[in-house]
């Protein structure tokens, strides 16, 4: 009786997928403003759970995550690869919730990141990784990080690191198309993606423009 009743405990935790159907995840799941992505996604952005996204800096990364932003208490954006265009933002985001961080070096950016990650008044860390990428440890430890809010946690990566191992449970690819933004399902926790991922198309937005222009920069002190 005892071991049966430890079983039992074990099988309701959360944590734990049985590997009958794909596992829930853990902290629930943001919404992406995306109904095809939600969908391809299984629900939304998970949270407390590292994102990765390849995709070329500048091409598309605000038009994926800004709808889910608009409610968030306070956005951080780390190491983004321009200014982003205040006006435009403004329009859908309060710009005294948002922060911008600058890190000087890639160990500077792995303690920005966990720090931020770990933060729960830090409703969405936006993350750009630094010249030459990361290495899988590293990865590890901004997945880690991520695990200990139940919040928004997004890094971009380059293209093409999506040929290289990575430890995050959501995995995605977009590029910018003629016919709006293409999104691909790399790898999703308890799901089995087919040989040719799976993809959607995020239609453009006519006059959009989010980068090159002035806002406070933060820069990590040493």
């Amino acid at each position: 009786m005892a071991a049966a009743s430890a079983l039992d405990t074990l099988l309701a935790r959360g944590d734990l997928w049985r590997g009958v159907r794909p596992p829930p995840w853990q902290s629930g799941v943001l919404t992406t403003g995306h109904p095809p992505l939600d969908r391809l996604l299984g629900g939304g952005w998970p949270r407390g759970a590292l994102v990765e996204i390849g995709i070329a800096p500048g091409h598309g990364e605000w038009r994926l995550a800004s709808p889910a932003l608009r409610a968030a208490a306070a956005v951080v954006l780390l190491d983004p690869p321009a200014l982003p265009f205040a006006p435009a933002l403004a329009a859908e985001l309060d710009l005294d919730r948002l922060i911008l961080v600058r890190t000087g070096s890639r160990a500077e950016f792995l303690d920005a990141f966990r720090e931020l990650a770990a933060a729960r008044d830090c409703a969405a860390l936006l993350a750009w990784t630094p010249a030459g990428d990361l290495d899988y440890p590293t990865l590890r430890q901004c997945q880690l990080a991520a695990g200990a809010t139940a919040a928004l946690r997004l890094l971009f990566r380059p293209p093409a690191a999506a040929r290289r191992p990575s430890p995050a449970p959501l995995r995605l690819a977009a590029r910018c198309a003629v016919d709006g933004l293409e999104v691909w399902l790399l790898r999703r926790r308890g799901f089995a993606v087919p040989p040719r991922p799976p993809r959607v198309v995020l239609p453009r937005e006519a006059g959009r423009r989010t980068s090159a222009a002035p806002l406070p920069v933060r820069r990590l002190a040493p």
